[in-house]
């Protein structure tokens, strides 16, 4: 893993489609003095560039569409990683469907989405590397290397637990 090398973006100076197209993994941080919403159990961080670790992830549809597109300018219905801040933010859920409203998926008010987004770029930097292949198993190193007290599949068990059971809970609440 020391072998890869990841390309910093930040959203507070580079342009979303300066990412790569293909497909990859990637490090979200807490950009320097920024932190999560506060809860009642605090997340325990591990450093990646001296910046405290929130997320990692991988797509084998594109960096561009699932870094740019989904988590930074999606929807908290596209992207786990939005519904965790924005449930950690307070934003109340709602559903995605107004035909099938009780299908269980949600996302927040558009006006929410916006400042999540604002939040998002504010906050947090992103390091990537495109990939073509094993990025299942260098997905799976970085989680457990890392962490991420905002991934809630495939973790160890370990320190984040009470956070990831807290998080749990917020994000399966249902406002309306």
């Amino acid at each position: 893993m020391n072998n890869l090398r990841f390309i910093k973006f930040d959203p507070t100076i580079h342009q979303f489609n300066s990412i790569s197209g293909q497909n990859g993994i990637y490090i979200i941080v807490l950009r320097e003095g920024c932190d999560l919403p506060k809860t009642v159990s605090s997340p325990i961080f591990r450093l990646y560039d001296n910046l405290r670790v929130v997320y990692v992830g991988q797509t084998k549809d594109g960096l561009y569409s699932r870094i740019g597109k989904k988590h930074f300018n999606g929807t908290g219905g596209n992207s786990t990683l939005r519904k965790s801040i924005g449930c950690l933010l307070g934003f109340p859920l709602i559903p995605r469907s107004k035909r099938n409203p009780n299908d269980g998926k949600t996302t927040f008010e558009r006006s929410d989405e916006f400042k999540l987004s604002e939040w998002m770029k504010r906050n947090l930097i992103v390091y990537y590397i495109p990939m073509l292949s094993n990025i299942d198993e260098e997905e799976a190193k970085l989680i457990c290397s890392y962490s991420p007290p905002l991934n809630l599949k495939s973790v160890p068990f370990d320190e984040n637990q009470s956070f990831r059971a807290e998080l749990s809970l917020l994000r399966s609440k249902h406002s309306r």
